[in-house]
């Protein structure tokens, strides 16, 4: 998603938003509106609780049980679903594998 260090696809969120006036989704809390943010804040809270505010590195299948992983999976498949135009940006800081994206992928473009 990004960080200060690394801006991800929160920064291209952020200029596709400001610069070309899009209707743009991401799974993200503040982009989130309705049921869609109150599961995904309820989902964060466990996250938080298990990995210490992210400090903590869980193993891919700790990932895959939680909350959040699922929730991100059904985010996915409705954004599929409702006909959105869904753009791939890639591993562009070169952070790695994630277990996130990787069932993203897959959930999208299968």
């Amino acid at each position: 998603m990004g960080n200060d260090k690394n801006p991800g696809v929160k920064k291209v969120y952020s200029e596709l938003l400001s610069k070309n006036k899009l209707d743009v989704e991401i799974f993200d809390s503040p982009a989130l509106s309705g049921v869609w943010k109150t599961k995904f804040d309820d989902a964060l809270v466990e996250f938080n609780a298990l990995t210490n505010h992210g400090d903590i590195r869980l193993s891919n299948s700790e990932v895959m049980k939680l909350k959040m992983y699922k929730l991100n999976k059904e985010w996915a498949e409705h954004i599929k679903n409702e006909g959105y135009t869904i753009l791939d940006m890639g591993d562009f800081n070169n952070l790695g594998f994630s277990v996130f994206y990787s069932m993203e992928k897959a959930t999208i473009f299968k």
